[in-house]
């Protein structure tokens, strides 16, 4: 679960298989539905002998399931993608330029940093609505904020609207602001 009350992360697998040659090795392919949100959700305990026949050993015991009622949050592409680009070009450059002077300063950081903001800074000029959409809930990720503004990023499903408090964010940061007062990284 995370840190906002009832966000959470669902993740769908998409395909398992064996690794050849190998029994006890399997690879997995999930897709992660980051933004899920839960109205009510109560544990579900199994009872010993319902395991058994799902296939579980016999003496497993204490298996709990999470079972709960929600929908995913999923962006409306409200505002235009010349409207959203400014806001990202802006945002992008901010974030270049932070993670320049982290380079400089901290080069065993930089690289734990970049690893992490690598994805959302695509230097593509063909973007998609769907590249806006994840580059605003990334970037709402590692950017430092308030719970209740961190809050309101994660939950609204307007891109644009979502940009423009990344954007009031990065503007209300003193100019000389450390990488480590900026990013969300540990």
């Amino acid at each position: 679960q995370g840190k906002t009350k009832h966000k959470t992360t669902l993740m769908e697998f998409v395909n398992i298989r064996q690794v050849p040659n190998r029994k006890d090795l399997y690879t997995i392919r999930v897709r992660a539905r980051e933004r899920v949100f839960i109205e009510k959700y109560t544990d579900l305990k199994i009872e010993p002998k319902v395991l058994e026949e799902w296939g579980y050993p016999a003496d497993t015991q204490n298996v709990e399931f999470k079972v709960g009622n929600g929908y995913l949050l999923e962006d409306n592409s409200l505002a235009t993608k010349e409207k959203i680009s400014e806001q990202v070009l802006h945002i992008e450059a901010y974030l270049n330029k932070k993670l320049g002077e982290c380079l400089h300063s901290a080069p065993k950081t930089y690289k734990q940093v970049f690893d992490q903001l690598k994805p959302i800074l695509n230097q593509s000029t063909n973007r998609s609505m769907e590249y806006f959409i994840n580059f605003s809930f990334l970037a709402a990720k590692f950017i430092k904020n308030p719970l209740s503004v961190k809050k309101q990023m994660l939950e609204t499903t307007d891109t644009y609207h979502r940009l423009a408090l990344l954007k009031k964010t990065i503007d209300e940061f003193p100019h000389d602001a450390e990488f480590r007062d900026v990013f969300e990284i540990p």
